[in-house]
């Protein structure tokens, strides 16, 4: 890749100031996808600087940087196409007149690679009212987070209900589950149709109590009128699932 340039001008005594702006970011991944990146430049006094040698460069060798524009008033743009190779750039301007640069971060966004489920509460009544936010958090290859894609949610329990999802514009998609009346544990998916890949968190669906076991600690203790056992009092529903809450 070989850097554009514009006209250069007289070189200032001190170095300037040199801020970046992306117009995007992230972009796709895809090769074919740009965005800009604007340098504004400033000299000791903060004044524009309206003549000056730009360059921008990539950290990331597959993105290709246009010719650098300058738009008169201190500000300097060029076009930037994104590489194939997910991840993140630093995309940097140097003033080669003055001797100041300044970088912005590019992050190139490739297709979603994994999906992760958390839920708010995993643990609901079996009371067909009660409820709980599951969040699936989708990123690509890179670890970057991908908005925008096509991502529902589905229970392994029938008699669960689950809303229509929530893009939430960062990567993260969301939507509301009702508990069933059935007693048990039900497996919760997040899948990503864009992309072809899914993720799973496990929510208990607990009932009334059905059964209550007792243990002690220690068995044995001597008949002396102090020594002393912790009783534990083991309360589960009709699933096995563990009751909390009760009196």
């Amino acid at each position: 890749m070989v850097p554009s340039l514009c006209a250069a001008a007289p070189a200032f005594a001190d170095p300037s100031t040199v801020s970046v702006q992306l117009s995007q970011s992230p972009i796709p991944a895809d090769g074919v996808t740009t965005t800009t990146a604007t340098a504004t430049v400033a000299d000791p006094s903060s004044a524009p600087v309206t003549g000056d040698t730009m360059t921008f460069t990539s950290t990331d060798p597959g993105d290709v940087i246009g010719q650098v524009q300058n738009n008169g008033d201190g500000t300097y743009s060029a076009t930037i196409t994104s590489s194939t190779t997910p991840g993140q750039a630093t995309i940097t301007a140097t003033d080669d007149t003055a001797g100041g640069s300044g970088g912005a971060t590019l992050i190139e966004q490739g297709p979603a690679a994994s999906v992760g489920v958390v839920l708010t509460s995993g643990s609901l009544a079996a009371d067909g009212s009660s409820t709980t936010t599951a969040k699936a958090t989708v990123e690509d290859s890179a670890g970057n987070l991908v908005a925008g894609d096509n991502v529902s949610f589905a229970s392994s329990d029938a008699g669960d209900g689950v809303s229509t999802t929530t893009d939430n514009g960062d990567g993260t998609y969301s939507a509301t589950v009702t508990s069933s009346t059935t007693p048990g544990q039900a497996t919760i998916t997040a899948t990503d149709s864009t992309a072809g890949v899914s993720g799973q968190a496990m929510l208990i669906e607990q009932g009334p109590a059905a059964s209550v076991s007792v243990m002690l600690a220690p068995g044995s203790i001597a008949a002396d009128g102090a020594s002393t056992t912790t009783a534990t009092a083991i309360i589960e529903d009709s699933g096995g699932n563990p009751v909390v809450g009760d009196n």
